[in-house]
């Protein structure tokens, strides 16, 4: 007797397979393809536009967990003292501008004053918790070597007592510390200004300030203002750390389109293999922009890391696609669906807990982080299973030697389909018809038993 198909069939555990479920699935989703994409471009418009609302931010307290000891400690001093971030104002003077008594701008009292207007203007800013400066010390020299006169503060009107206050700063400091403050020839100075709860955006701000007063009042007199310190090299380094992550999404993006076109000589196979990868990261950075996350070193990293791992995901569909297809097999976007979509979710989920799990952290930053790379690669399934599919049944989209559309069974076939297993554990769609014609020849060949 002939075993039907379903005979055939592995045993497994009782109740519907993941494969099974998917092909349900995929049956309602991939029949309307033209409403899935249409859903999926309105969301990847809406959140596009969300992306232009980024913006670069960083902290360098709130890097770490409020209840940690060394952010609690930094904020008792930033409420108590002029701050603890240091940004040093370098304001250097053209020496051709040396007072008659001698080398030396610094010794010009309209330039002196000057550098105290400057020091003045800096304390008034947002988030400066103090300034001080040449002018600043020199007076504060004049008092305390001049007997505590309030008067002695203001005797800096010509350069001889400029010359003698600079000599007092020197006597009580030492000439090394007193270097810190204005070189041998009175040449250029350094302004250090204290920072309280410093952020990029708001030292930004500040730079810009200081910026736009170095042309209104310095520039005339041949002055310039330059920066310096730790926290001028962050303000240097973030932007330009994030510029690159950023940047080089392009050039992986570029990278893993031409290695998979040359391995599967198709450029449309390398254009479909980077598009749900792509659009996750869009996904991600429009939800930032809406939400009012900032980028800044820690969250910009999770670009390279989401699409590195969610270009896997459109690799094994369309490898399970391609193969269908030349098998002639019907329906091969929604067999790659059922067969494939187990094993991406499986995966998606997988990485998506264990970057997850940096959610707990108490660096705030590897939080956002593992965060971000959850959503990115969750995204990535989705548009991988949803769009993709959807794509590839299309109507309309043969090329040689390229992914082409969906193939449908003619409608009214009275062949009936059933599924079984190979040895390999993939499903294979076989007609009752062809399984008996198969097993009639081989029995026509083999040879007569003898009695």
């Amino acid at each position: 007797a002939l075993l039907p198909p379903q005979a055939m069939r592995r045993p497994g555990p009782s109740g519907d397979a993941p494969g099974e479920r998917f092909r349900r699935l995929a049956s309602p989703l991939l029949a309307r393809p033209r409403i899935v994409l249409a859903v999926l471009g309105a969301v990847t418009a809406g959140l596009g536009l969300g992306a232009f609302q980024l913006f670069v931010q960083d902290s360098w307290v709130n890097g770490f967990s409020p209840e940690s000891t060394f952010r609690q400690a930094t904020e008792r001093a930033d409420a108590r003292l002029h701050g603890t971030h240091i940004l040093l104002a370098h304001v250097r003077f053209d020496a051709k501008r040396g007072s008659r008594e001698g080398p030396g701008p610094l010794l010009d009292p309209e330039i002196l004053a000057t550098v105290g207007r400057f020091e003045g203007f800096v304390r008034t800013q947002p988030g400066v918790g103090g300034a001080l400066g040449l002018h600043s010390y020199l007076s504060a020299a004049n008092y305390l070597g001049l007997g505590r006169r309030e008067e002695a503060r203001a005797m800096l009107g010509t350069p001889e007592e400029i010359r003698h206050s600079v000599l007092r700063l020197e006597i009580a400091r030492g000439r090394d510390r007193r270097r810190e403050v204005v070189d041998d020839g009175m040449e250029s100075t350094v302004v250090t200004i204290f920072l309280r709860g410093a952020t990029y955006r708001g030292t930004e701000a500040l730079m810009r300030a200081i910026g736009a007063w170095e042309r209104r009042h310095l520039a005339p007199m041949g002055g310039s203002v330059r920066f310096a310190g730790d926290v001028a090299v962050s303000q240097a380094m973030i932007p330009a750390i994030v510029r690159t992550q950023v940047s080089s999404l392009l050039l992986a993006l570029a990278g893993t389109f031409l290695a998979i076109a040359l391995l599967y000589r198709s450029a449309a196979t390398g254009l479909l293999a980077v598009l749900p990868g792509g659009a996750a990261v869009l996904w991600v950075f429009g939800g930032m922009g809406w939400a009012g996350v900032p980028l800044g070193v820690a969250t910009s990293m999770f670009c390279a890391i989401s699409l590195g791992v969610g270009v896997d995901f459109a690799i094994h569909f369309l490898e399970r696609y391609k193969r269908r297809r030349a098998e002639g097999r019907p329906g091969p976007a929604r067999l790659a669906f059922a067969e494939t979509g187990p094993g991406i979710t499986a995966d998606a989920l997988a990485v998506s807990l264990g970057f997850g799990l940096l959610a707990v952290s108490q660096v705030p930053a590897n939080a956002h982080l593992g965060l971000l790379v959850a959503a990115a690669l969750l995204s990535g399934c989705v548009l991988t299973l949803a769009g993709l599919g959807s794509l590839l049944v299309l109507p309309g989209r043969r090329g040689k030697g390229e992914p082409g559309p969906e193939t449908s069974p003619e409608p009214g076939s009275s062949s009936r389909k059933a599924g079984i297993h190979s040895a390999e554990g993939v499903d294979v769609e076989m007609t009752a018809g062809a399984a008996w014609h198969s097993a009639s020849t081989l029995c026509a060949h083999l040879p007569p038993r003898n009695s």
